[in-house]
């Protein structure tokens, strides 16, 4: 992924380990303003219903789960 240069008081976070999700903060953040910018995980993220945020595959109950 090719990502633009930023201005000096901006800066690249990554949602993700791979640095595969890009996000623009500001340069100056310090670490806690940087944790609750982007979130470490879905705890530190108090507003935000973990229902929302969860995946879930419904499936009926008299059909056996098989992997492809």
């Amino acid at each position: 992924m090719e990502l633009k240069l930023l201005p000096s008081y901006l800066k690249y976070a990554y949602l993700d380990s791979k640095q595969q999700l890009p996000v623009i903060i500001a340069n100056n953040l310090t670490k806690e303003k940087h944790k609750k910018a982007i979130g470490w995980k879905l705890s530190d993220l108090p507003s935000i219903n973990p229902s929302i945020c969860m995946h879930r595959i419904l499936m009926e109950e008299d059909i056996k789960p098989i992997r492809q």
